[in-house]
């Protein structure tokens, strides 16, 4: 048995009430473990990153521009993610909206940070039409609120 060890991981939820039941949960669970084993714990957790939550609005309003453009643009309700935790920040600040404009294939299909994520180049059109029509969308509402875009992703916040 080693005289030292060390358990590592993460913890993810979408309401922050959850966030705090687990961060109380793994210290007091570390501790009654502990102590089952006459051991000392010691419990460090960071809270790095809230969940991203959209804003219903937006969400209206990425699908409409989707859907204006055609069949090829099939929107589909993803179920809850804990993806961009970078942009939550943002979304913290400002209304705004994350989304995926997906490119599935039939089959296999890696994820984005995957060694065997293979981009597909002829949907490159397809996302164009989609971020110049939300661009067109946004400008009209230029005189209420001003426009902010996070470049090379599929993150929008209005300012």
């Amino acid at each position: 048995i080693p005289e030292n060890y060390i358990i590592r991981g993460k913890t993810r939820w979408f309401d922050a009430r959850a966030g705090d039941i687990l961060q109380r949960r793994v210290a007091e669970l570390g501790r009654s473990i502990a102590a089952t084993f006459a051991c000392e714990v010691q419990v460090f957790y960071q809270r790095r990153y809230p969940a991203t939550i959209n804003n219903p609005d937006t969400a209206m309003v990425v699908r409409s521009i989707a859907r204006a453009l055609g069949p090829q643009f099939d929107v589909h309700d993803a179920p809850p993610s804990t993806a961009a935790e970078d942009f939550v920040f943002m979304l913290q600040k400002v209304l705004g909206r994350h989304f995926w404009l997906g490119a599935a294939r039939t089959g296999y299909n890696p994820g984005l940070h995957s060694p065997h994520h293979d981009f597909s180049y002829e949907l490159l059109p397809y996302g164009v039409a989609f971020w110049v029509s939300l661009v067109k969308r946004l400008w009209l509402l230029v005189d209420r609120v001003k426009v902010g875009f996070i470049a090379g992703s599929s993150q929008v916040g209005i300012l």
